[in-house]
C-alpha cells in the first residue's frame, strides 16, 4: 500500500514548481527522480518498484510526467500528484520503461540531474540512451529547495511539536514510586497515539 504525505496538491504543484525553476537557473535539461523521499516530496507518493522502474520526469519547460509499472499506476493516482497536470505513464513487463521515461524529453540533453535513489541498474540505461549528457546529482541541484521548509512544513512542525507537549505535560502523573519503566513507557505510548498517527520509539530511564 502506498503512504502518501498529508499535504495538498496544491503544495505539491508549487514544489514542481520550483523543482523546476532550480533546474532552468543551473541549465538542468532534466531531472530524472526515483521513488523514495526526493519523489514523495515533490509528489506526495511513497509508491516504491523496488528494481522496477518509477521515476519522475521534470523537464526544463512544460509539464512533468511519471513513468511507473502499471501495477503501481492506481497508487500514484491517490496521491497528490494524481490531482495535477502530471502525466501517468504506465508499462508492462516486456516494455522499454527508460525509452517511454525519456520519451517527449528529447534528444539533445546536454546536463541530466539523477535522484540520489536511481540505482546503477537504472542510471546505465538512461546512459546509454543519453550518452552525450552530463550527469549529475539532483540532490545538489534541489538542495534549496529540500533543506528550505516551505509554510505546510512549518506548520505540520508546529502541530507535531505542540501534540507532543501536551503528553510532555502529563509525564508527571505517570512517575510512581513503584511503578516501572515499562509500565510508563506503554502509557506514554497510549498518550502519543492520542496525538499522532504513528510512533517512532519511546524511551523510559530510571
Amino acid at each position: 500500500m502506498t503512504v502518501t504525505q498529508t499535504f495538498s496538491a496544491d503544495v505539491y504543484a508549487q514544489r514542481l514548481q520550483a523543482a523546476q525553476q532550480a533546474a532552468k537557473d543551473k541549465d538542468i535539461d532534466l531531472l530524472l527522480i526515483g521513488t523514495g523521499p526526493d519523489f514523495a516530496y515533490l509528489t506526495g507518493s511513497w509508491v516504491s518498484s523496488h528494481e522496477r522502474l518509477t521515476v519522475l520526469v521534470v523537464p526544463q519547460h512544460g509539464n512533468a510526467w511519471i513513468a511507473a509499472p502499471n501495477t503501481d499506476i492506481t497508487d500514484i493516482k491517490v496521491a497528490p500528484v494524481g490531482e495535477l497536470d502530471v502525466e501517468l505513464r504506465g508499462w508492462n513487463d516486456g516494455d522499454n520503461p527508460y525509452e517511454l521515461a525519456l520519451d517527449g524529453a528529447g534528444t539533445a540533453l546536454n546536463n541530466v540531474a539523477l535522484g540520489q535513489s536511481l540505482t546503477a541498474d537504472h542510471v546505465l540505461r538512461f546512459q546509454d540512451l543519453l550518452p552525450q549528457a552530463n550527469y549529475q546529482l539532483a540532490t545538489y541541484a534541489l538542495a534549496e529547495l529540500f533543506t528550505r521548509k516551505d509554510e505546510a512544513e512549518i506548520a505540520e512542525l508546529r502541530k507535531a511539536g505542540q501534540a507532543i507537549d501536551a503528553v510532555h505535560a502529563q509525564v508527571p502523573k505517570l512517575l510512581q514510586p513503584g511503578r516501572t519503566e515499562a509500565e510508563v513507557a506503554q502509557e506514554l505510548e497510549e498518550l502519543i497515539l492520542q496525538e499522532h498517527t504513528v510512533i517512532d520509539f519511546v524511551i523510559v530511564g530510571s
